[in-house]
Parts: structure tokens; C-alpha cells; sequence
């Protein structure tokens, strides 16, 4: 299990993602599936810590 933190972000119309408010975090325990980090079926590629 692997604790992610990172900041907000937002969905652009191009698919990527843009950051909201870059002092606020959201951590997560979630798996990892190579060097991507998957939450809500999007991929978001962002350096995780195992703890």
C-alpha cells in the first residue's frame, strides 16, 4: 500500500489536468499500476512514497 499525496486537480476539456489551489493536498492509500497513479479511472502520473 502506497500513500500518495497531491495537489488538487482539475479536468481540463483536452484531457489533461490542471491544478486548483496548489497548497492544498489530497492524500490517498491506493494502489500503483506501473508509474501511474489511478484514481477515478483517470491516470494521473505523480511520485508516490511507500511508507
Amino acid at each position: 500500500m502506497w500513500l500518495v499525496c497531491f495537489p488538487l486537480l482539475s479536468a481540463t476539456n483536452d484531457g489533461r489536468f490542471k491544478v486548483i489551489e496548489e497548497t492544498s493536498h489530497l492524500c490517498c492509500q491506493i494502489y500503483l499500476k506501473e508509474t501511474f497513479v489511478y484514481i477515478n479511472r483517470f491516470s494521473i502520473p505523480y511520485e508516490a512514497m511507500l511508507l
